[in-house]
């Protein structure tokens, strides 16, 4: 019984030995392997030597020949031969032993890093290093496999709203080209399920003069239950979302199917169609595949059902296809500033401030719109920047920042395989990190090189990001933020945008800041439109 606990305790404390504990420990066995056998030659060797010197007096004393003598010194060198040889071979074989356990326990898993290496590096995101053991090489092959899901999961979100962010619009073309409502209808359900990866669903709309619901388009029902199907307001999943205007999310089981042949409803989304605040029905969603809905679903159904809502009211069918579009837009935006608590908002507000300046400069509606989708859109990048680096309290390393740097070039190349109804916003969204002396980033780019979209957000940007919050500083005072702007215009802000946002910001202070504040701010006004 205690053998057995002792030969236990042993492989237990060699499998937890470390890689480097394990060299260690490989080399001083192979090295004091050697001193052994070198002590015992040099012990034969003097063996030897001793013998021979008792062979000859021997011989002498007994009047015995010498030849005898050196019989047996040669018989005493040979055995030292055999010996010396048996030890080398000793040695060998162990030499030879240690080198096969090094190639097993660190040239092979090695290899298997490698090539891992070469996997991740070719494009295979879902690849994995199968080397499992509790050494240095075992931690390192686990947090390259972190890292790689990390990535995978990082580009597969990426990709996903990219997905979605393209297939909304195809939606928008596809249900503006029918007036037929109920075609419109099943357009949009069919196109809304496929990208939710639901089983079925429907769209029920509300007729006022019963408050009940009725299906109007539907997936994976049959036609009697379509035809007899009506929900009272607060009634159900269906008729509660009418009443309270608020979308719903079921992850248990919700419903048995009450035909033969029909499929449980394990879970579901329902939500309100609402059309100038007004619900006019409700969209709803079955059975996502292979797994159950999550937040993301609901959210992205809810932008969904907002386009679905606004081209059901077909009196101004475009119109309120692009504003449901702009709606998505925001709810893109607000996505990407979720993923940093300290910028909740954020896009919002330069997007609010890009237009003032906009309006300020006289442009014309359609440039507003462009400009307003583009300062919403100008973070997109950021959705491929990790959350530990946003989130990071503290000042960032170089590598982090770069990483940063990069999302004003992410954003372009998510934004530009979309056709825009408003115009290109790629240019405004790119550059909106550039300076007029050339010294910002991604392209380096001065002056009138930069678009004037982006030097218009720029200088919302800017202020916006002095007067927040941040985990390593307290956002600037509004005036001290003014004056930055001031000493910026010329070197990192375009004059003309400064000139017309410092007059919108003193208008809209003007009821709520103390006098002396609003003269401060108006010298500040004259001072940047009297230089550069």
């Amino acid at each position: 019984m205690s053998n057995n606990l002792v030969i236990n305790w042993f492989r237990e404390a060699k499998r937890n030995l470390s890689l480097r504990l394990r060299l260690f420990l490989a080399f001083a066995i192979l090295g004091l392997a050697g001193t052994i056998i070198v002590v015992l030659l040099v012990q034969q060797s003097l063996e030897v030597a001793s013998f021979s010197d008792q062979a000859i007096k021997y011989s002498q004393s007994q009047g015995q020949e010498f030849d005898q003598a050196s019989v047996n010194l040669a018989l005493a060198r040979q055995l030292f031969r055999v010996k010396a040889v048996s030890a080398v071979a000793i040695l060998l074989l162990l030499s030879a032993f240690l080198a096969w356990s090094f190639q097993k326990h660190m040239i092979v898993p090695l290899g298997r890093l490698e090539a891992g290496v070469k996997e991740i590096a070719g494009g295979r995101l879902d690849y994995r290093i199968d080397v499992i053991r509790p050494d240095e090489i075992g931690i390192i092959a686990a947090e390259f496999n972190n890292v790689t899901e990390s990535l995978s999961k990082s580009y597969f979100d990426l990709e996903r709203r990219f997905s979605q962010l393209t297939n909304l619009y195809q939606i928008s073309k596809a249900v503006s080209v029918t007036n037929d409502i109920d075609d419109l209808l099943n357009q949009a359900l069919r196109q809304s399920l496929d990208l939710m990866g639901a089983e079925s669903g429907s769209i029920m709309l509300l007729a006022p003069e019963t408050d009940e619901l009725k299906i109007h388009a539907a997936v994976g029902l049959d036609q009697k239950t379509i035809d007899s199907t009506r929900v009272k307001l607060g009634e159900g999943i269906s008729g509660r979302v009418a009443a309270e205007g608020k979308a719903l999310m079921v992850q248990d089981d919700v419903r048995k199917a009450r035909r033969p042949g029909a499929s449980d409803v394990t879970d579901a989304l329902s939500v309100p169609l609402i059309v100038k605040d007004q619900v006019i029905g409700v969209i709803n969603a079955n059975n996502k595949a292979g797994s159950r809905f999550d937040e993301d679903d609901l959210r992205f159904f809810t932008t969904l059902a907002g386009q679905i809502a606004a081209s059901a009211a077909n009196a101004t069918l475009v119109d309120d296809i692009q504003e449901a579009y702009f709606n998505t837009i925001k709810v893109l935006a607000a996505a990407i500033d979720a993923k940093d608590k300290y910028t909740h908002g954020h896009s919002e507000r330069v997007a609010k401030y890009s237009v003032t300046i906009a309006r300020q400069m006289g442009l014309s509606p359609e440039d507003l719109t462009r400009i307003e989708a583009a300062a919403y859109l100008h973070d997109i990048g950021k959705i491929g920047v990790p959350d530990q680096v946003l989130n990071k309290n503290g000042r960032l390393t170089d590598e982090e920042m770069d990483k940063i740097k990069r999302h004003p070039v992410e954003a372009a190349e998510i934004l530009g395989l979309i056709d825009f109804p408003w115009g290109d916003v790629v240019p405004g969204v790119r550059g909106h990190h550039e300076r007029c002396d050339g010294k910002g980033y991604p392209d380096g780019l001065a002056g009138d090189d930069i678009p004037p979209d982006a030097r218009i957000i720029a200088v919302a940007d800017s202020y916006d990001a002095m007067t927040s919050d941040r985990p390593y500083r307290k956002g600037l005072e509004k005036t001290k933020a003014v004056t930055e702007l001031v000493n910026g215009r010329g070197s990192q802000f375009d004059g003309q945008a400064v000139d017309a946002f410092i007059p919108a910001l003193l208008s809209e202070w003007m009821s709520s800041v103390p006098g002396l504040l609003v003269d401060n701010l108006e010298l500040l006004a004259t001072g940047s439109s009297g230089s550069d």
